[in-house]
């Protein structure tokens, strides 16, 4: 009985991912761009804009009525 040898490398598995050693015949091996990199938003923490809000009147950096049209505006947006 005769045994064939694989010619090609087996693939290997480094740190989860299958890496073949070698790319197949007849797929052309491409080469993709990185995904892009969107900002990350932080959670509105609308507990801290109404303290902070109030700071602020508080030490007469905006008006009441300044206060209260960001204040209404925040509450809106829950």
């Amino acid at each position: 009985m005769q045994m064939l040898h694989a010619t090609a490398a087996a693939p290997t598995v480094q740190q989860g991912v299958v890496v073949n050693p070698q790319p197949q015949q007849g797929y052309p091996q491409q080469a993709y761009p990185p995904p892009p990199q969107y900002p990350v938003q932080q959670p509105v923490d609308r507990a801290a804009r109404l303290r902070e809000l109030k700071d602020l009147r508080d030490q007469d950096l905006i008006t009441e009525e300044e206060f209260q049209a960001q204040r209404q505006a925040i509450i809106r947006s829950i």
